[in-house]
């Protein structure tokens, strides 16, 4: 068995690390997800006039719109290092 060329091997550890931080951060999302719908449909279960409930979705419907939005760019930059890590080593 030859020896694997030390650019091969460390583009092996880092994709290795970044499905690792990928599985992570996917992970996250889906926690961050469950936690949203169970806090939503406390609110909707709970007690009180329309108008708090109303506005307490509202609050946590922007609340989860900025997570998402944050998740969307973690993602993103997730994916870029990905193509990164792709890319053939340049001689």
């Amino acid at each position: 068995m030859t020896p694997e060329p030390s650019g091969a091997l460390e583009a092996r550890v880092c994709a290795a690390d970044l499905l690792s931080a990928m599985q992570g951060f996917l992970a996250a999302v889906t926690n961050s997800e469950a936690a949203y719908e169970a806090e939503r449909e406390r609110i909707e279960e709970g007690v009180g006039s329309d108008e708090a409930t109303h506005r307490s979705l509202a609050e946590l419907d922007a609340a989860h719109q900025h997570r998402r939005a944050m998740h969307e760019q973690g993602w993103g930059e997730l994916q870029g290092e990905a193509e990164i890590a792709e890319r053939p080593a340049q001689a």
